[in-house]
């Protein structure tokens, strides 16, 4: 797993880059982008996991929501071509998706600084998905995509600064042993 966790951070600051640089392209061909962001978040979501990690998930509301999330990407990508369908039905996804994320700290999945920080992420997605659901404009879908940046990092980065700390927790632990060992 702490392989999985970093390659996909690795994976996910590449997209932030490829996302800040090519942000005016993407607009342009919106359905593409979005459809294929939103069948690898259902894809990476539980399923991934599933066979990863080997979690029993698949009775679970977020594999049930994995495999939507993996229908809607498709249909986006392969039927959607109008500029606000796509607007729309993107920030209907992310409030979806933000009210998984809040209600698992509510139900103290994710807890600590994790949670605040993914409930603050939660709020500021939710309220600039209702602002590009009531204004589907190029302005707006930039701004969506500098929130999706951030909501890439906040994603990856914590499961990697765990397994840091484990580590380092871990090691100084085991220096402390063979120090008591040697007196």
């Amino acid at each position: 797993m702490k392989i999985y966790n970093f390659i996909k951070l690795i994976i996910f600051i590449a997209f932030s880059v490829l996302l800040v640089v090519f942000r005016n392209e993407l607009v342009q061909d919106l359905h593409y982008f979005i459809g294929a962001l939103v069948f690898t978040y259902g894809l990476e979501s539980n399923i991934v996991l599933a066979v990863v990690a080997k979690r029993n998930c698949i009775r679970s509301i977020k594999f049930s929501f994995s495999l939507f999330e993996m229908v809607v990407g498709l249909t986006i990508f392969f039927a959607v071509r109008n500029f606000t369908h796509v607007c729309v039905m993107w920030a209907v996804w992310s409030m979806l998706r933000q009210s998984l994320d809040i209600h698992e700290v509510l139900i103290g999945e994710v807890k600590g600084a994790v949670a605040v920080i993914l409930i603050i992420q939660s709020v500021v997605s939710i309220v600039f998905s209702i602002m590009l659901i009531l204004n589907p404009i190029h302005h707006h879908a930039v701004t969506h995509i500098y929130l999706l940046i951030a909501e890439l990092l906040v994603i990856s980065l914590p499961p990697v600064i765990d397994e840091l700390l484990i580590k380092k927790i871990k090691k100084r632990k085991d220096n402390v042993e063979k120090e008591e060992q040697t007196l």
